[in-house]
């Protein structure tokens, strides 16, 4: 019951940052003098403090890594889009992979939409597009599996729960598999933003 009507709290524009304060009642009589939670909806940190045995007041701190709502792209634009951006990452994995001399047993391959990078010990990264949705899909072994948009103002791949791109999150985890590689930059990829 309590968790139901905070989650009615959660539906807010992406480009907020605010406090509020909010009082509920008729909660449960087992809830302790003072709460702490994380709120699922976008990992903000909820309070509350039981002012009697039928109300409290919850404080709720909003904040979001997106700016504002890129308008949507068509099909044809998205594809695109995705096979340009599929395209670089396959030639800058390529050229990678021939820098690291630890990574002899590395494969790339690209076909159909779907990129693999297979690292040997070090896992596979599969980046593939999903067309219905719009989406690029990153399976890591490092962060596991995201979801990203296309950001038609800005013109990069974001991952809308965090904020973070998808250029800067191969560029966080990748040099600890290429340790030989000095100077990794997924920014030379085209609709990249580190």
């Amino acid at each position: 019951m309590f968790i139901t009507k905070i989650s009615r709290l959660c539906n807010i524009p992406r480009n907020i940052s605010l406090i509020t304060q909010r009082k509920i009642n008729n909660l449960p009589h087992q809830l302790p003098l003072t709460t702490r939670l994380l709120n699922p909806c976008i990992g903000s940190v909820i309070s509350w403090n039981k002012q009697d045995c039928n109300s409290v007041t919850i404080k709720v701190n909003y904040s979001s890594n997106i700016t504002q709502e890129s308008p949507p792209l068509d099909a044809a634009t998205f594809e695109n889009i995705c096979e340009e951006t599929l395209d670089h990452l396959t030639e800058y994995f390529e050229e990678l992979v021939e820098l690291e001399p630890n990574l002899k047993d590395a494969d790339i391959s690209y076909s159909s939409g779907v990129l693999t990078v297979s690292l040997g010990d070090s896992g596979t990264y599969v980046i593939n597009k999903q067309s219905p949705n719009k989406q690029i899909w990153l399976s890591s072994p490092t962060s596991g599996p995201k979801r990203f948009d296309f950001d038609t103002k800005q013109q990069y791949w974001v991952y809308s729960h965090t904020g973070v791109s998808l250029h800067a999150l191969l560029q966080e985890e990748l040099p600890k598999i290429f340790t030989s590689v000095k100077d990794i930059d997924f920014s030379r990829c085209c609709y990249s933003k580190l």
